[in-house]
C-alpha cells in the first residue's frame, strides 16, 4: 500500500493527526526520540519510536522535503502490513526551501533535550507537558 498524504492548515493539527492514525486508543508502553539520518535533522531527535510490551510498532517523525514541505511521516507497524502517512503543513509546500529549512530547524529544536513520551504527549494532545 501507498503513502497517504493529508494537508493540515497548522503544525499542531499536522503532529496531532500522526499520532491519530494510530487509533484512538492506542497508547504506547514506550517511546524512544528518534534521531534523524539524513538532511537538516541529521543526528537531532526529529521525532519517536514507539513500543508495545515486545516490539516497536510504529514511528513518528517531522520531515522536511520537496514536494511536501514540512510535514509528519508516521509508519505503523501493528499489523502485518506497514502503513505510512505524511501529515503536510499546508502552507510550506509553497515556501522556498531556504525558509522551510530555517522553520523546520526551529520545530527540531523545540525537541531537543524531550523524553520520548513527553514528546508523544505533546504531539497527540497539542499541551507540552513539563517533564
Amino acid at each position: 500500500m501507498g503513502e497517504v498524504v493529508t494537508n493540515f492548515q497548522t503544525y499542531e493539527q499536522a503532529k496531532q493527526n500522526a499520532c491519530a492514525v494510530l487509533g484512538n486508543n492506542f497508547t504506547p508502553v514506550r517511546a524512544d526520540p528518534y534521531k534523524g539520518r539524513l538532511g537538516d535533522g541529521t543526528d537531532q531527535i526529529v521525532g519517536i519510536e514507539l513500543w508495545d510490551r515486545a516490539r516497536k510498532v510504529a514511528r513518528i517523525r517531522l520531515d522536511l522535503d520537496v514536494p511536501k514541505g514540512i510535514h509528519m511521516n508516521t509508519e505503523d507497524w501493528q499489523t502485518n502490513t506497514t502503513r505510512k502517512t505524511a501529515s503536510c503543513i499546508q502552507g510550506t509546500r509553497d515556501k522556498p526551501t531556504a525558509e522551510n529549512a530555517v522553520l523546520y530547524s526551529q520545530y527540531v529544536k523545540a525537541l531537543y533535550g524531550l523524553e520520548g513520551m513527553t514528546i508523544w504527549t505533546w504531539w497527540k494532545t497539542g499541551s507540552k507537558p513539563v517533564q
